[in-house]
């Protein structure tokens, strides 16, 4: 039986079985480092990419301009990048729950990162019904901590990679799933953007409820927003484009089917 305080454990107990009947939304970071989460998150660099000869000139303020960035990527590339509302779909034994972000980012249709705020998860906890963007973003560093990771942030890079695995989008060479969110860190200088290895093995004993699974590998990267007007100076345009790249090669493995096909994982959604 693995102990959750071992950090050097492979696996660790499925609390996500007692969690299951809660919205990920009421999870305690207490309960993600008994899931063997690191209370700070280690650091790990993105490799940025070269954009030279690609311009950028939208001004927007921040949730706006994660959509800009996304839309003048799948130009540059020719691709089809979406951002919309849609609710990945958070599967954990028979219960499931739909994680409503800001924006979702979506590469060759299969879901690639998620931009997220403070205001936004403290709006689902109940504690603030702002309704003026302005307001969320004054507000922006309500119980956030920029160095570990929030319940709910966890529940959705879990979800994102349930998501590919439905879609059938091919594992990485060391049988996981990549998932990304993306957030502004509280002073809004920097974004801050949490990568997530989810084992295959991990989706399917949470599916199927076991006692026990493979920890989440879990990190994170700072970028700051800088002058995204000066596209060869611009870290965070660099960094965005090496994501959105990762999600056009990750969603190109995946099959296509007809668009009228039924989803009945919506089944006994909570």
């Amino acid at each position: 039986m693995p102990t959750n305080n071992n950090q050097d454990n492979l696996y660790v107990d499925n609390l996500l079985r007692h969690l299951a009947t809660q919205h990920p939304i009421f999870w305690s970071r207490k309960d993600l480092s008994l899931m063997g989460i690191p209370d700070i998150l280690p650091t790990v660099p993105i490799p940025p990419t070269d954009i030279s000869g690609l311009s950028f000139t939208e001004e927007a303020e921040l949730r706006s301009l994660v959509v800009a960035i996304a839309d003048w990527f799948g130009e540059c590339r020719g691709m089809t990048i979406m951002t919309n509302s849609l609710h990945p779909l958070l599967k954990l034994g028979e219960l499931r729950y739909r994680l409503k972000p800001v924006c979702l980012i979506s590469c060759v249709n299969i879901p690639c990162i998620v931009y997220l705020d403070a205001p936004l998860r403290e709006y689902y906890r109940g504690t603030y019904r702002g309704r003026i963007i302005q307001d969320f973003l004054k507000l922006s560093a309500l119980g956030q901590s920029d160095d570990t990771l929030e319940p709910f942030d966890f529940g959705m890079l879990i979800a994102l990679a349930q998501e590919q695995k439905f879609f059938e989008v091919q594992p990485d060479v060391d049988g996981s799933y990549t998932t990304r969110i993306l957030y502004p860190d509280s002073a809004l200088q920097k974004f801050i953007i949490v990568t997530a290895k989810v084992m295959v093995e991990t989706l399917e004993a949470l599916e199927n409820n076991d006692e026990v699974v493979r920890k989440v590998k879990i990190s994170r990267y700072t970028v700051p927003l800088g002058d995204t007007c000066k596209e060869k100076d611009s870290a965070l345009l660099k960094i965005m484009a090496t994501i959105l790249d990762d999600g056009i090669r990750a969603g190109a493995t995946a099959p296509i089917y007809p668009e009228d096909e039924d989803d009945e994982e919506d089944e006994d959604e909570r």
